[in-house]
């Protein structure tokens, strides 16, 4: 006895690469040999002449059938094939064992009936397939182990030299231990939602991946975004985002670095595409071939299945390549989309504030809505554009060869029909247009009454909106059913073409003295709905390249401006400089020679400053009227305008940056604590300074069980004019800056919040930051430690408090006293007590919406709410209108039917009478 030993389990600290293939080969030989096992039984069963019993072989058939589907479907879901899953190896080797058993009884039969000479030792091949199954089985196991980086042990398999004949009653002696470590596996009755990172091949071909969402879509049990599974990781915007633009600081061109990525992608979508229109030809031939051979009356069933099973399988391919064309080139699509989003944002947030000047809010929507989809639409338009004609001229050669040059009568009717479908197409865009010119008018309305609700009713003025909002919905419906006119018409226009080509094209076809046969007559009219789709479509497709490239030449345009070169602007001094200067001048942070800016190009400066030092930690108060040019001289120091000459030196602004309040708080749709922390870590020692120098304890108190986690409404809803200015200067405090820009924070506050506000925060926990403060107040001058008035875009006056203030106050208020210009420049619509008086509610807006959103499936009384808004007469007359359609649809298909038959009993009748007359006229 001779005996192999193979310690398949020990544990291996390859990785799963080591395995992929064998592992591979081992599936694809496995699927491979059922596959040709199952081919040559329906050849043999269809087509040898030469077969003992039909009925093994319809068995054999059947076993094969069901062991490959097995096969196909647990064998490449590689997370149920494991040890702990030893019920699926038992269904596989049982039903792999039985069918190569079964062939074997097969062939002893197929031997001792037809020749009764040759014995074929049955157990002998039998104790073969097992042993090539189990070793197929265990390598298997192995392989998937390791996949999971996990690691079993498997005894020595011993088996027996079946070659020497006294050991083949031997048994197999198999022991297969069972890991004692845990795994972690997904099993069938896993209730996880699973993406496509985590779906096996058989799930990737069939969709099922996605059935489970499906299932809880259904069951509406998706109620926020928790509730769907991950998305794939090929899909984050992070992984697309950060890929393109590696390909765009090397190749600046948007088509270029698209087709760098996706190209070979899109090339393979374009081999599916081809595959996919070749085989849904094979539809009418096949069917044009059944229809024959039912027509000539043949017997052999054999053949009548065959060709129903090819048309079907034909069908069904055409179907899943097209289908996975489809959704794999929307993916395409969705990823290019992305691309240029993120691009077209982050040249938007890179450009300053001149620079976006020259383009409107509109313009850069347009980007990125329009333009981007007409861009992306190229991927699909250029797959279409070499697609369609080849489409179409093989229709048009299989047309001739089933009715001849008759076909051009139904192409040229169709070809007419081009304009006018197209100048339906432009009146129905037309009016779509006007309906959302209509709508955006509606919504600005509507947004402005609930913006102003409170003036609208104190005034009493809720008729005047009322009466213009139903003025602007009029137009709006009327523009809606207008379009909803035209959409019937176009619906009914293409329900009719086929119907009137179809016509057309066989009364010609008859009237020239041709028979029409019901092949040629529905192998036509598959060919003719082939026909009409690319033939309207081609119009189209070539539109959509051409606007492609005009949205990808203005997209280009808009990525191509520079923005600043921010070393440029803020001049970095050679190193001497830099140390002379750091002699000279050792505490300056910020400071400005002979400068001169510009919103835009014009070179008309708008602001000029001839000489400006801001000490380190120093707070500067920067003094002026309204459009005096303080809000722009931050701009300056941002970097927000062009620089026409001179020189701006901020200590370490490269590395560090500012801290910015913006005159206008900017609030995110975020909680109150996210909108302070600014995508910064928590601190939490510092996060409870800054709420406490900012007055903003007693809010958080307000939020309910919440408190700072509770999210604020969009735009900042749910907050007050002074609440979105004190956050907005928390979040600049807690960024902990060294130099900090401040546009006025004090003026949306009153009285004594902005003493709190100014004593704590800005002279308190800021105290030895360097602060830029725009504000009109002139009383909290004579705490800063140096003060700047500007006036007309220039500095009119700086120094110390006490040399400016007489100054100051002469240019902002006259003759009038400095105690008065304080009482004045006190905002009068706040009160001292607003800082309790809260507009934030216990539950956030977000909250309070998901409260009152029902769940479940939906009521009968919202089913019967919409059948009287639409109106019960009309909800019976569409659904009759459904069950009239699909029955003129049948009555088509069985009248030319019958023209058909009918045409081929008339045809018999004349050749019987012919051949009658024939044969009666020799004995006339």
């Amino acid at each position: 006895m001779r005996t192999a030993s193979y310690n398949i389990g020990r544990r291996y600290k390859c990785s799963y690469r080591h395995w992929t293939i064998p592992l591979y080969f081992i599936r694809i030989f496995s699927l491979i040999q059922l596959l040709s096992c199952f081919t040559f039984q329906i050849y043999s069963y269809f087509f040898q002449q030469q077969s003992v019993s039909q009925w093994l072989d319809l068995i054999d058939i059947f076993l094969l059938l069901v062991t490959y589907l097995f096969v196909f479907y647990f064998h490449l879901n590689l997370n149920l094939y494991h040890p702990t899953r030893p019920l699926f190896y038992t269904l596989w080797f049982w039903l792999y064992f039985l069918v190569q058993n079964y062939d074997c009884y097969k062939i002893y039969i197929h031997h001792m009936t037809l020749f009764q000479t040759i014995y074929v030792s049955i157990r002998q091949v039998a104790l073969g397939l097992i042993t090539i199954n189990l070793t197929i089985i265990c390598v298997h196991s192995c392989a998937t182990v390791q996949r999971q980086g996990l690691s079993t042990r498997i005894s020595s398999i011993n088996y027996n030299d079946l070659s020497m004949p006294n050991e083949r009653n031997r048994l197999l002696d198999v022991t297969i231990i069972q890991p004692s470590c845990h795994f972690r596996i997904r099993s069938l009755s896993s209730t996880d939602l699973v993406n496509e990172d985590d779906a096996c091949i058989s799930e990737l071909f069939t969709f099922s991946w996605f059935n489970k969402l499906m299932k809880n879509g259904y069951k509406s049990l998706i109620i926020d975004l928790n509730d769907l599974c991950l998305l794939p990781h090929s899909l984050t915007v992070e992984h697309i985002s950060t890929q393109f633009t590696q390909k765009m600081n090397t190749t600046p061109k948007l088509f270029r670095s698209l087709w760098s990525i996706f190209g070979r992608t899109f090339f393979l979508l374009g081999i599916i595409k081809i595959l996919g229109d070749g085989m849904a030809f094979g539809g009418p031939i096949f069917l044009n071939k059944l229809i024959s051979y039912m027509e000539n009356g043949r017997k052999d069933l054999r053949e009548g299945l065959l060709l129903c099973l090819i048309l079907i399988s034909t069908v069904s391919v055409a179907s899943f390549l097209n289908i996975h064309f489809s959704y794999r080139i929307s993916l395409l699509t969705l990823k290019c989309k992305v691309c240029l989003y993120t691009q077209i944002y982050q040249k938007a947030t890179k450009l300053n504030l001149s620079q976006m000047g020259n383009f409107s809010m509109g313009e850069i929507v347009n980007h990125m809505s329009t333009d981007t989809d007409r861009i992306v639409n190229f991927f699909q338009s250029f797959h279409a554009f070499w697609s369609l004609p080849v489409q179409i001229a093989i229709v048009l050669y299989l047309l001739y060869l089933q009715i001849g040059l008759t076909f051009l009568t139904g192409l040229a009717f169709a070809i007419i029909l081009i304009p006018i479908n197209k100048v339906i197409a432009s009146k129905i865009g037309k009016l779509s247009q006007s309906m959302m010119m209509y709508k955006d008018d509606r919504v600005k309305l509507v947004s402005e009454v609930i913006y102003g609700i409170r003036a609208i009713k104190l005034n009493t003025y809720e008729e005047y909106f009322t009466s213009e909002m139903d003025k602007i919905r009029t137009n709006e419906l009327k523009t809606l059913r207008g379009r909803k006119y035209l959409d019937a018409f176009c619906v009914y226009f293409w329900a009719t073409t086929p119907v009137l080509i179809s016509v057309l094209t066989f009364t010609t076809y008859t009237l020239l003295g041709n028979h029409l046969t019901p092949s040629k007559v529905f192998t036509s009219l598959a060919l003719f709905a082939m026909l009409i789709a690319p033939l309207n479509a081609f119009p189209w497709v070539i539109n959509g390249l051409v606007e492609a490239q005009v949205s990808l030449k203005r997209v280009q345009k808009f990525i191509n401006i520079q923005p600043i070169n921010m070393d440029e602007y803020y001049h970095q001094l050679p190193i001497e400089e830099q140390f002379q200067l750091s002699l000279d001048l050792p505490s300056i942070s910020i400071l400005l020679k002979d400068a001169r800016f510009t919103w835009n190009e014009s070179n008309e400066s708008i602001l000029n400053v001839n000489n400006l030092s801001v000490k380190r930690g120093d707070l500067v108060l920067i003094l002026g009227r309204v459009g005096s040019g303080k809000t722009t001289l931050l701009n300056s120091l941002l970097g927000e305008l062009l620089k026409l000459h001179g020189q701006i030196i901020v200590e370490k602004v490269i590395e560090n940056g500012y801290a910015y309040c913006a005159q206008e708080p900017w609030i995110q749709q975020l909680t109150f604590r996210e909108n302070i922390l600014f995508g910064t870590s928590y601190d939490h020692a510092w996060y409870k300074q800054v709420i406490d120098a900012c007055a903003l304890e007693k809010d958080i108190q307000y939020l309910g069980d919440a408190g700072d986690q509770t999210y604020i409404g969009e735009n900042g809803a749910t907050l007050s004019g002074g609440q979105k200015a004190r956050v907005a200067l928390a979040r600049a405090a807690y960024q902990d800056k060294d130099i900090y820009l401040l546009d006025d924070p004090l003026s949306a506050v009153d009285v004594n919040v902005a003493r709190y506000l100014f004593t704590k925060c800005i002279k308190g926990i800021l105290k030895h930051k360097t602060r830029l403060l725009c504000t009109h107040q002139v009383q909290y001058a004579k705490q800063a430690d140096y003060v700047i008035l500007v006036d007309k875009g220039q500095i009119v006056k700086q120094g110390k408090p006490e040399d400016v203030l007489s100054v100051a106050e002469s240019l902002l208020f006259g003759d009038q006293t400095s105690e008065l210009s304080v009482t004045t420049t006190t905002p009068s619509h706040k009160s001292v007590t607003e800082l309790d008086e809260l507009i934030i509610q216990p539950e956030n807006a977000l909250q309070t919406e998901l409260e009152q959103r029902c769940t479940g499936t939906v009521k009968l009384f919202v089913w019967k709410r919409y059948f009287i808004a639409v109106g019960i007469i009309l909800s019976f007359s569409i659904v009759i209108s459904v069950f009239l359609m699909q029955a003129s649809r049948n009555i088509f298909d069985w009248w030319l039917s019958y023209w058909t038959s009918h045409q081929l009993e008339i045809r018999n009748m004349s050749i019987i009478n012919n051949r009658s007359f024939v044969i009666l006229n020799p004995s006339v």
